[in-house]
């Protein structure tokens, strides 16, 4: 699958999350697997998982990174949200030799996390409650904490956590998350940095055909 970014407000060069699917057309997916591909062979990477990152450009993808890993953060987390399917399983069978689960196929709305970085060098207050954020019955699907001490010296950027949600539509999605950042800023207390706006144009995704391309190159995640 292809997924996109969602990045900083201010910087543009501050990943904030990561979205997915990427909103782009079937045939801009495929373009990138085919990209995806002849880089991996270019570097010689034809056995496992590979993750592959590129921008889009008005002359075709161009590469930033490719490693041979599964993809990072809260990616994994993302692909089960969306596909019902652990993204470790692929890893697992397919370096014990057993028959890959089928490429979910079918899927519909899009899932996005967000990344709760701080936009200075500050303190945290001394008392933080983020379960009216993080509860029950809020729409995060999945939290992770990673925030100090609560009095505790913060760096510029420093990661204080990140969440996940769902959206019928990558707008919808989009909105919701970066809705939710704001109210984790004013419950945290101190500033964070703020992803782009979704602005008024929704993207409409549909799944693109899953191609297996050949037995050395079986599992393929993407990002841009």
């Amino acid at each position: 699958m292809v997924c996109g970014r969602s990045r900083g407000a201010v910087n543009d060069c501050v990943e904030i999350g990561a979205v997915l699917p990427a909103p782009i057309s079937p045939e801009t997916a495929n373009d990138c697997f085919d990209y995806a591909e002849s880089v991996c062979r270019i570097a010689g990477l034809t056995y496992g998982t590979f993750h592959v990152e590129m921008i889009l450009t008005d002359k075709g993808p161009a590469l930033v990174e490719v490693n041979p890993r599964a993809m990072g953060g809260m990616m994994p987390v993302l692909y089960k949200l969306l596909t019902g399917t652990d993204f470790c399983d692929y890893i697992i069978k397919l370096q014990v030799g057993e028959v890959l689960p089928a490429i979910p196929t079918g899927v519909h709305g899009t899932v996005t996390a967000r990344r709760l970085l701080s936009r200075g060098s500050t303190q945290l207050p001394n008392v933080i409650d983020l379960r009216q954020l993080t509860g029950a019955d809020s729409k995060i699907l999945a939290f992770e904490n990673f925030m100090p001490t609560c009095g505790s010296e913060v760096r510029e950027q420093q990661l204080l956590g990140r969440f996940a949600v769902r959206g019928n539509t990558w707008k919808e999605a989009m909105q919701l998350a970066n809705d939710l950042v704001v109210r984790f800023e004013q419950v945290i207390g101190i500033p964070l940095i703020m992803p782009q706006d979704v602005g008024d144009v929704d993207v409409t995704w549909e799944m693109p055909e899953m191609r297996s391309v050949a037995d050395s190159i079986t599992v393929r995640t993407l990002g841009f």
